[in-house]
């Protein structure tokens, strides 16, 4: 197996279990010697002044999927239909283009979206069986044109698209009698590669994969290879498999493992949701530890 390259040797911790501002978040990792940071979550925040701050201390930022936030708790569903004229979109598209030329970062990301119409309140719960779905193929549609018009402004900025895979576990699936979830399974993401034509990248959520691997029925370090040409970046931590639970992984965890399958990644995030920084600073050296495997 060749050595992984991970390029910039840009390791990422991420923001997103913490419930304080991005801006102590960021500080807390400083202080520990921790300087790649996605930011996914956080209170809403001026962002000009979190950018000059993180310029002014040699630390690197990238948003991720609803980050920054908007103040109406917007959720981002690209398979709605002509998502991009969305204001509420517009105005996270745009201070995420701005973040990654002030930090040189080469991708946008976001989830890939859902068939049902999930508000804030929703996000996290099982019960969705009250929800009324969208026509699955209407969605694939609406998502393919998306990351269409999507692709084309970011390449006009200079950037390009990665879309994460989204999760789908046992208690969402029966609560709802289906998949409610678009781009879980090796099958629907690499159809909608060949549908848009290869002009969006994966970022491949491994913890997700494993959860849906074990809800849907096939092979989690399968489904892996199946993606590694269009993946990349990587978003890991570890579960169960039956939720996706953002715990640590460890020497023996299948999700680490894993990694061992790509040669080059663009990053690389840990979304481990704890704020103890010197575990995290263990998560990092347990990635660069696995590099040489």
């Amino acid at each position: 197996m060749c050595r992984l390259t991970i390029l910039n040797d840009k390791i990422f911790i991420s923001s997103g279990g913490y419930n304080g501002s991005a801006f102590d978040f960021v500080t807390k990792a400083m202080k520990h010697g921790i300087t790649n940071i996605e930011l996914s979550s956080g209170n809403v925040t001026n962002i000009s002044e979190l950018i000059s701050f993180c310029a002014k201390e040699n630390i690197t930022i990238q948003a991720h999927n609803y980050f920054p936030p908007e103040k109406s708790n917007y959720v981002i569903n690209l398979a709605k239909k002509s998502i991009i004229k969305s204001p509420f979109f517009k105005d996270i598209l745009d201070a995420q283009v701005n973040i990654a030329h002030r930090f040189k970062r080469q991708f946008l990301h976001f989830h890939s979206g859902y068939c049902v119409d999930l508000q804030h309140s929703d996000m996290g719960k099982s019960n969705l069986s009250s929800q009324k779905s969208i026509d699955r193929q209407q969605c694939i549609v609406n998502l393919s044109e998306n990351i269409e018009q999507i692709c084309r402004y970011l390449d006009s900025k200079g950037l390009k698209l990665l879309l994460e895979n989204n999760v789908i576990d046992s208690s969402v699936y029966n609560n709802f009698g289906d998949n409610p979830f678009l781009c879980c399974d090796p099958e629907e993401i690499n159809e909608l590669t060949r549908i848009c034509c290869n002009n969006f990248g994966l970022l491949l959520d491994l913890a997700h994969l494993k959860v849906s691997a074990n809800t849907l029925g096939f092979d989690f370090l399968d489904a892996v290879k199946k993606l590694v040409k269009i993946t990349s970046a990587v978003h890991i931590s570890d579960n169960d498999g039956s939720r996706d639970t953002n715990l640590p992984f460890d020497e023996a965890s299948d999700v680490l493992m894993a990694l061992a399958e790509f040669e080059e990644l663009n990053f690389i995030t840990i979304e481990v949701y704890d704020d103890n920084m010197s575990l995290l600073q263990k998560q990092i050296e347990l990635i660069r530890g696995a590099r040489g495997r």
